[in-house]
């Protein structure tokens, strides 16, 4: 694996403004909504480094210190100059840089040219090509005579009064433009998303500009399934920050926010934990999941009413939670959970229990198709009466005062054949005279 050797900040700076210096290429790159000529220079390798808030490795930083409980939760954020988190940020951008979803790794292996400068600050942090340096410096130390042009790399030097600010947001841009590279993850862009308007105070309507929104309602709708995975994994599971346990489960996030939307209270609560019930129980049901979104949307007062009934639990809210107390203000409190309790609000506790979620999820899911069973058995014994509304409709709809007339020879046919056909199925049923 690649040794990271951080060559110090100022000693970067002036090896990157003596090369500026001596280069006429020029590159044109949008900041600020403007065409800005930058200088393209050729570095060694080793120089630049690579930037923490890189939004494709956020999650993976988070798993590795997760997995090393020793690391600080800072160790990346506050490891840009750190030879050691640098070293850990090689490993996870060249894993990501074998994703088959966009193999840059690949592609230089076979090319063994670089293609594409890598955007730097004037001091040589990586803001565009991380993923990029990280392949072509092991592909450079399994073979250096094979990747020898490797040893120095193209770059293109922002200028040196960018703000933090104007470089996460010329990320976001440049990962915006369509292209063939690998994207953001789901989890990524909203943890992206999120950290701008939080720590950076970029305006809501600046992060819709650059993140392409239509409407604020699906920005708002992204950053509720953020908070919703964050609820999941924090008062749940218990393992907060640990992205990677959802990183498959975007469609379940994305349906659990759509069945929240106007819900409030008891109802919002027990929807969540049944949501939650089934992000859990994903590792077993797979991409089934999915199938199941229903249970905690249209179908859940069915499907919880059932699951009561096979619980023995009462579903009525008992006298004891409606006694007014003796104390005024303990009163309001009281009345006011009472406003939002749920007619299912004695199963939460059970829905809560970690210990329960195979068994409830797996109840929950033969209800279910119970139910799905019932309606299908139900649709089968209607249909006929369905189909004679729509043909009795039909029929009704025939207006001879418009349409072609050389039509009405087939027309004569086909009303023909229908009074037949409805003969026959009245002489089947058999039905008495007097019924009419």
């Amino acid at each position: 694996m690649y040794k990271i050797n951080i060559v110090d900040r100022i000693d970067r700076r002036v090896r990157i403004d003596t090369e500026k210096n001596s280069s006429k290429r020029k590159e044109i790159i949008f900041l600020r909504d403007n065409a800005t000529e930058c200088s393209v220079v050729r570095v060694p390798i080793d120089l630049p480094i690579y930037r923490m808030r890189n939004g494709r490795s956020l999650i993976l930083q988070q798993r590795y210190i997760s997995e090393y409980s020793k690391k600080d939760a800072n160790f990346f954020s506050q490891g840009q100059e750190n030879e050691s988190a640098q070293a850990i940020q090689h490993n996870i951008l060249f894993e990501l840089s074998q994703d088959n979803k966009g193999p840059i790794y690949d592609e230089l292996k076979y090319t063994a040219v670089q293609t594409e400068g890598l955007l730097i600050t004037s001091d040589g942090v990586v803001v565009n090509g991380n993923r990029r340096l990280a392949a072509m410096r092991e592909l450079f130390l399994k073979a250096p005579r094979e990747y020898a042009k490797f040893s120095h790399v193209d770059v293109i030097v922002l200028p040196p009064e960018m703000t933090e600010y104007e470089i996460e947001m010329l990320e976001i841009e440049l990962q915006m433009i369509p292209e063939t590279k690998l994207k953001y993850g789901w989890l990524e862009r909203r943890l992206k998303i999120q950290h701008a308007i939080e720590e950076l105070n970029m305006t809501r309507k600046k992060v819709m500009e650059v993140y392409r929104f239509k409407r604020e309602e699906e920005l708002n709708a992204e950053l509720h399934e953020l908070a919703l995975v964050e609820e999941y994994l924090e008062d749940y599971l218990k393992k907060p920050y640990h992205y990677w346990e959802v990183s498959s489960s975007e469609q379940l996030f994305k349906s659990l926010q759509l069945s929240l939307v106007g819900k409030s209270g008891d109802d919002a609560d027990i929807r969540r934990l049944v949501g939650y019930v089934f992000a859990k129980e994903s590792r077993n049901l797979g991409e089934r999941v999915h199938e199941y979104r229903a249970i905690f949307g249209n179908d859940c007062e069915e499907v919880l009413t059932q699951f009561a009934e096979e619980e023995k639990i009462d579903l009525s809210i008992s006298e004891q939670e409606s006694t007014q107390s003796d104390d005024a203000e303990e009163d309001l409190i009281d009345s006011c959970q009472i406003t939002n309790l749920s007619p299912f609000s004695s199963i939460k506790p059970l829905l809560a229990d970690h210990e329960r979620t195979h068994e409830n999820a797996q109840k929950m899911v033969r209800i279910y198709e119970s139910i799905k069973e019932a309606r299908k058995e139900g649709n089968k014994r209607s249909a006929n009466l369905r189909r004679t509304r729509e043909a009795l409709k039909n029929l009704n709809a025939i207006d001879f005062s418009i349409g072609d007339s050389g039509n009405h020879n087939e027309i004569y046919g086909n009303l023909k054949a229908i009074i037949e056909i409805s003969q026959k199925h009245l002489e089947s049923l058999e039905i008495e005279e007097k019924v009419y």
